[in-house]
């Protein structure tokens, strides 16, 4: 089980689970880090709450876009990736998976990719495998 913060992520799928909301202090506005969203999405994830893992990426992707203007911001939104143990990697690695586009060109997106390598290794081989889609004709690039 994620080990990271498990009270926000708890907090988060006992919340969806019963009251079918995502909770306040758990908002798009409250998760200010990458590693909110970790936590919450890693905690779906291991209690397999398919409907709460995709809210959190839909959120985090609107969190991370309103980033993608201001290389301040966008830093400190990946400030907190060093506090995702490797049983939040996993889930970290579908929210910028599904950014990775928007990402790759940015300063600190990169500086992130130098300090992380498993996180580095993983986006390497999604990126590697979508482009061997590609060339096969069984997928559009972004």
């Amino acid at each position: 089980m994620p080990s990271e913060g498990n009270h926000l992520g708890v907090t988060a799928a006992i919340r969806y689970l019963y009251c079918f909301e995502f909770p306040r202090g758990c908002c798009y506005q409250g998760l200010d880090s990458i590693r909110s969203f970790v936590v919450c999405g890693a905690v779906a994830d291991w209690y397999e709450i398919t409907a709460l893992s995709e809210l959190i990426l839909r959120v985090a992707s609107r969190a991370l876009d309103d980033c993608l203007s201001d290389e301040d911001k966008l830093g400190a939104f990946f400030g907190a990736f060093d506090f995702i143990g490797s049983d939040g990697l996993h889930f970290a690695v579908k929210i910028i998976k599904a950014n990775v586009n928007k990402l790759r060109k940015r300063a600190c997106f990169q500086a992130l990719l130098q300090e992380e390598h498993e996180l580095a290794i993983e986006l390497f081989n999604f990126v590697a495998e979508k482009q061997a889609l590609v060339q096969g004709g069984r997928e559009d690039l972004d």
